[in-house]
């Protein structure tokens, strides 16, 4: 933090003949000026129903707290597999899937459901052989799911509480997902591992 008054600075000054200034005498203006800039400002703009509440306590100490109800439940940003409530439905919005393998994208399409709580998954298959994704596609399911060498599933989101007002969403992914595979070893033996990279490209090892 850059305070408007460095002390730190002020107290390493030349002494003054009269006494009255730095180092030996500290200056109340330059006190209020550094009080000021770092007083807390509570900004009571609400966004989503929730708003900062100030309350001063019976010690004069302050606390700051979120209050209010959100509303609508899930992000109010628009973002790849976006869960939402729409006509008393969850809805998985579309999102992109890129092949960093093959260099190529594929869309999953938005599903709904009315089930009341389970999980959204992105079921990706691949051909065997040549470990290509050859389809992207978005699925409800009430429970986990285990990947195979054909297909993979990445979690999307969890909800619940459907028909209640307070629905809850958990949104585990905010944007496109780039796949690819890795080979691990596991108790001595190789196995195939789906993840997800942060960005697209791969590149070679040094030489």
């Amino acid at each position: 933090m850059n305070l408007p008054v460095d002390f730190e600075q002020k107290v390493k000054l030349p002494p003054a003949v009269n006494g009255r200034s730095y180092p030996y005498q500290i200056s109340a203006r330059d006190l209020m000026q550094d009080f000021r800039y770092a007083a807390l400002q509570v900004d009571q703009t609400e966004v989503s129903g929730l708003s900062l509440e100030e309350t001063i306590n019976s010690d004069g100490t302050r606390s700051v707290k979120l209050a209010g109800e959100a509303t609508g439940g899930g992000s109010d940003i628009e973002h790849p597999f976006r869960v939402l409530i729409i006509d008393g439905r969850w809805v998985c919005q579309l999102g992109n899937v890129y092949d960093v393998n093959n260099d190529t994208t594929l869309l999953a399409e938005y599903i709904t459901s009315s089930e009341d709580r389970g999980s959204f998954f992105l079921k990706i298959t691949r051909d065997e052989s040549s470990r290509a994704i050859t389809n992207a596609e978005i699925i409800f399911n009430m429970g986990g799911i285990e990947s195979t060498s054909t297909h993979q599933y990445t979690e999307l989101a969890k909800v619940n509480y459907l028909n209640t007002d307070d629905p809850y969403i958990e949104q585990l992914v905010f944007q496109e997902i780039y796949a690819n595979e890795e080979l691990v070893v596991v108790n001595g033996e190789f196995r195939l591992q789906n993840y997800q990279m942060l960005n697209r490209n791969n590149y070679a090892p040094p030489a």
